[in-house]
């Protein structure tokens, strides 16, 4: 095989004609071939360590002579850097010798840095080559002394194994005359380095109950990297020492003093989940009784004296043991004045009531009845159209009617009947032709009123019902009767004229008289004749247009044209049209006018490129813009186009913070293979300490990008149990706690549950501390109705234990959650990492349970692990201050992580990134991609449906739409009606209105400029969640109530509801 300067040297040797001879030989091949040897030797005697330089010698023996050669070397580029050259040889011209200083002189090329072979596509450390430039014969070189380079290397990192450098072509040729190539075959021998770490050994700690121990291990000083051999062979994460903390042992008994509980340690004696005493009530004979540890505490409490009475006397004795006061025996009562309670009327009596002055009790009387209040009414007269009514006397107070002035004879009825009618007849009349006739009648002459009969008992209401219609006129037998300008008929009975008119219609024609339309005699006169022009392909003429008869003036002539006129004129597509027209009448004949040649323009070949498509010489006419691929125009090509050539991607990586990418060659534009970084775990460069920040970095394991990090100052976590100022501190920052209100509670004081720390004072429901460097735990303190305790509890009944029986925690009386008083559990990143927690609630009881969590995010879930090990997420569990919420019925298996999805077009400081968090990790609905979640594209009516019967806990899975449809018009959520329509606004507070039961509300909606847009069966629904703050304006006063939703505004507006699901 022979290769030319173009492929193997660098753009310096594109004009050189010299040809090699190349060998490619491996260093076990060299060991079977015999040969001058070439070898490589290392100076160092050492072994070497990063940033260490070391020189290496390439030896040759100095009698052998030869023209050209060419040395690729071969070494890990990751562990050794090339940074210097010296040559060391001498040039032989006409037999005379003198030394070569600098190899480039001499005309040969040296490349120091990484060299990609073109035939293996494997990457050097560099190369060497010596040309001639002088053709003329008897120029050759030999080594001096031996040597003919020295290479300077750097040690780039830290490395146990022994590592080479070698050579893995080279080419050498015996002179410029000699007639093959390859004639000097060298044997390579490598040479050989050796690398080492700085190692330090760490020795193995045992574990304790709260500290982690670790096995020996040993680290280098110069790389960070940890070994688990003295030798630096086998390499280890920091996590792989680990020896996990051992954790307390606690006995099985509480111990406890007057004021605290605790477990204590069985290994190291240490108190364990101290506590104040806290449960139980203390009366007048008995101290309370820890809940917890069963255990008396505090002192008895003082008599709680109450007042008490019979219907005679008064005293006072001990609410708890009915003890009597001795400072207030038994008395009789005395009684003041009546009271009146009821004030009495004429109806009913009255009550009063004296009451004993020095205690509540009273006694109650009777008030006897009023009289009555009476009015008179004079005595009415009927009539016959009204009733009448006697003398009477009616209360005014209770309305009772009496016949006498003293109200002593009630009387229910005071009504007259009616009078009777006074009736005129009239008699019945038969109706003629012209006149209508009647029915008999009476008429009232008193009311005006019409009867059917005599008696008066049935109205007439129409007069017109009695009224027997004219019967009309009757034509004879004779038909219609006629003159020359009328028509009219005769009526048989009467033997009048009736429905005379003039003769209508018909035309006269110049052959016959008008027809009347109606009588069908004939009527008027003749008309004359109307000649028209008429004509055919050959003659013109006059004719009478109604009976055909021939004009004499305008007899039968044949045509005479004109010339032909342009109509239509012809193109390069299409013929043309022309005629010409009799000069007498207006007949014309056409003609065609036949297509007209292309007019070509001529278009060269355009070649494409990867940014442009080309196109093939063609020819495009510039009237109709058809084209051909030939001059003629006699081809026609409908796609002159030449596809874009395809981008070519460069070797070298661009990169920004996020992404990295590779340029087209050819355009320099075109991005191609564009990818997110992948990234390597963490490296700590500097360590983070309690005064100074420290740094890390991790690399791009594609393109090399390192991004750094800085590690904050060292802080410690406050955890405020019943009370704000949780957070991460400094050292010797000062914390400020605040306790919460509680309602129906007393601030009683601070408790230290963990951290050496001193409270500026624990009975003031905001105090201060100094934070140590360590975590610290406080919990404020409450008393309730007389007792003290922890603000946790309630008089609810609702209790949650662990496994163990050990109280967790008692329903809040503001807000119902419980809160449990356990160590933050932390959100795993899976459910497969994530701990089990066992909650005890009493059974059929609801209650609403706060889980600590550490770290807690928008993307927090909680699992319900049921008895097969299947697992539920809670879809309606959300996110609080201090963890997550979720309501249980019954005792339950829970688990806590982090089940967040990562959307490139919803970065974190969006406005509706917590949403899209809550949602998509609830699993409500999903991403429109991979990586995509398109919050502004809108929602479909049926895509909703189904996202509110997910949160119901109803299963979707299989066909999602229908089930989610199924379930809104079973529910009465929604009608079913377009499911592909987009969903507005208006309609989302509707359904979600519906689906939590359509809460009553009242009250009109107020502060929108475009409230009258709202429907009026989306009203309710829409005060309902601008009050319960589930839906907000858009700004500049609107609530777009029509707008369609978006997928974030759904998914922040299910986040706000589920959020009211736990507040009061």
């Amino acid at each position: 095989m022979t290769h030319t300067p173009t492929r193997r040297l660098l753009a310096l040797l594109l004009a050189v004609a010299t040809v090699f001879s190349l060998l490619s030989m491996s260093v076990s091949a060299a060991d079977e071939q015999t040969g001058p040897e070439l070898k490589l030797v290392s100076t160092a005697t050492e072994p070497l360590k990063k940033g260490d330089s070391f020189t290496v010698e390439v030896q040759f023996p100095s009698d052998i002579e030869f023209s050209n050669f060419e040395l690729n070397f071969d070494f890990d580029l990751t562990q050794f850097k090339l940074t210097a050259v010296n040559t060391s040889y001498t040039k032989i011209v006409d037999g005379e010798e003198f030394e070569v200083n600098y190899i480039k002189n001499s005309g040969a090329v040296i490349n120091m840095n990484p060299v990609v072979d073109e035939d293996n596509g494997k990457e050097y450390g560099g190369r060497i080559v010596e040309y001639i430039l002088d053709s003329a014969k008897g120029i050759n070189v030999k080594a001096d002394k031996g040597i003919l380079f020295t290479f300077t290397f750097e040690v780039l990192k830290c490395n146990a194994d022994p590592q080479s450098i070698s050579v893995y072509n080279r080419l050498f040729k015996k002179s410029l005359t000699a007639e093959t190539f390859g004639d000097i075959t060298p044997v390579i021998t490598p040479a050989q380095i050796s690398i080492s770490h700085t190692l330090t050994a760490v020795p193995a700690k045992d574990a304790t109950c709260t500290e982690d121990g670790n096995t020996a291990y040993w680290t280098c000083s110069v790389c960070k990297k940890l070994f688990s051999d003295a030798e630096g062979k086998t390499e280890i994460t920091a996590q792989d020492t680990v020896i996990a903390a051992t954790g307390h042992t606690r006995s099985d008994v509480w111990s406890s003093d007057g004021t605290y509980h605790w477990h204590v340690c069985t290994i190291c004696n240490a108190e364990l989940d101290k506590a104040e005493h806290s449960g139980g009530t203390a009366t007048c004979q008995a101290k309370a009784i820890c809940d917890v540890c069963k255990a008396e505490y505090g002192t008895k409490t003082n008599h709680t004296f109450i007042s008490k009475h019979d219907n005679t006397q008064h005293w006072k004795e001990c609410n708890a043991c009915g003890a009597l006061d001795p400072d207030n025996p038994k008395t009789n009562h005395t009684f003041g004045e009546w009271e009146t309670v009821t004030d009495s009327s004429c109806t009913a009596t009255g009550t009063k009531k004296h009451t004993c002055t020095a205690c509540d009790y009273s006694e109650t009387g009777v008030i006897d009845k009023k009289a009555h209040t009476p009015e008179h009414h004079d005595r009415v007269e009927p009539t016959c159209t009204a009733t009448g009514s006697i003398e009477y006397w009616q209360c005014s107070v209770c309305n009772k009617k009496f016949s006498n002035a003293d109200c002593t004879s009630e009387v229910t009825d005071v009504t007259l009947p009616m009078a009777a009618h006074i009736l005129t007849k009239t008699d019945a009349k038969a109706a003629t032709c012209t006149e209508a006739g009647n029915t008999e009648y009476w008429t009232c002459s008193a009311c005006g009123t019409w009867f059917l009969d005599g008696s008066g008992e049935h109205a007439i209401t129409d007069h017109n019902s009695v009224v027997i219609p004219a019967t009309g006129h009757t034509a004879d037998d004779s038909g219609w009767n006629s003159n020359g300008t009328n028509h009219w008929h005769v009526c048989a009975t009467c033997k009048e004229k009736f429905d005379e008119a003039a003769h209508t219609g018909g035309t006269a024609t110049c052959s016959s008289k008008a027809v009347c339309d109606v009588c069908k005699a004939e009527y008027g006169t003749t008309t004359a004749h109307t000649f028209i022009n008429k004509h055919d392909d050959t003659q013109h003429w006059k004719e009478c247009n109604a009976c055909g008869a021939l004009d004499p003036d305008n007899p039968k002539t044949n045509h005479t044209f004109g010339e032909w006129e342009t109509v239509t004129d012809s193109s390069c597509t299409a013929t043309g049209t022309k005629k010409h027209t009799c000069t007498a009448c207006d007949y014309s004949e056409t003609g065609v006018i036949d297509k007209k040649a292309h007019t070509p323009e001529h278009h060269d070949r355009v070649e494409p490129t990867c940014t442009a498509t080309g196109s093939i010489e063609y020819w495009q006419c510039s009237v109709c813009n058809k084209k051909f691929s030939n001059a003629d125009c006699t081809t026609e090509v409908t796609d002159v186009t030449l596809d874009k050539l395809p981008h070519s991607a460069g070797t070298a990586w661009e990169k920004d913070t996020t992404y990295h990418w590779h340029l087209c060659t050819s355009c320099g534009s075109e991005v191609m293979d564009k990818a997110v970084h992948t990234y390597g775990d963490w490296v700590t460069v500097a360590e983070a300490t309690e005064t100074e920040a420290g740094l890390r970095k991790r690399t791009c394991s594609v393109c090399g990008y390192e991004q750094t990090e800085e590690i904050g100052i060292l802080r410690f976590t406050v955890t405020v149990r019943n009370g704000s100022g949780s957070g991460e501190y400094k050292s010797g920052e000062t914390v400020t706690i605040t306790a919460d209100r509680r309602s129906g509670y007393t601030f009683e004081k601070w408790t230290v549950d963990s951290g050496n720390v001193t409270l500026a004072k624990e009975t003031d429901s905001t105090t201060t501390f100094t934070m140590p460097a360590e975590n610290v735990t406080v919990t404020a303190t409450y008393r309730y109705n007389g007792g003290s305790g922890s603000g946790s509890g309630s008089s609810s009944g609702i209790v949650i234990k662990d496994e163990k029986g050990k109280v967790l925690g008692k329903a809040d009386p503001d807000t119902g959650i419980v809160e449990l008083p356990i160590t933050p559990v932390p959100a795993a990143s899976s459910s497969r990492q994530a701990e089990e927690l066992e909650i005890t609630i009493p059974k059929n009881t609801t209650v609403k349970v706060e889980i600590p969590v550490r770290n807690v995010t928008p993307g927090t879930v909680v699992v319900i692990v049921h008895a097969d090990g299947t697992e539920e997420i809670v879809r309606t569990s959300v996110v609080t201050k201090n963890g997550v919420a979720l309501e249980l019925t019954g005792s339950a298996t829970v688990k806590v992580y982090d089940n967040s999805k990562f959307f490139t077009d919803v970065p974190a400081a969006n406005w509706a990134s917590d949403a899209v968090a809550f949602a998509s990790s609830r699993e409500l609905f999903n991403g429109t991609g991979a990586n995509t979640f398109s919050p502004n594209a809108p929602m479909t009516r049926q895509m909703l449906m189904t996202v509110l019967a997910r949160l119901d806990g109803t299963d979707t899975s299989g066909n999602a739409y229908a089930k989610g449809m199924e379930w809104a018009i079973r529910n009465g959520v929604s009608n079913g009606s377009d499911p592909e329509g987009k969903i507005t606004r208006e309609q989302l507070a509707t359904m979600l209105w519906r689906y939590a039961g359509s809460p009553s509300v009242s009250g009109r909606m107020t502060g929108f400029v475009d409230a009258d847009q709202i429907s009026g069966y989306a009203e309710d629904a829409i005060l309902w969640a601008t009050k319960a703050g589930i839906i907000g304006g858009k700004g500049n006063g609107q609530l777009d109530p029509k707008g369609y939703a978006t997928r974030a505004e759904v998914a922040a507006m299910l986040m706000r509801y589920c959020n009211t699901l736990f507040t009061k």
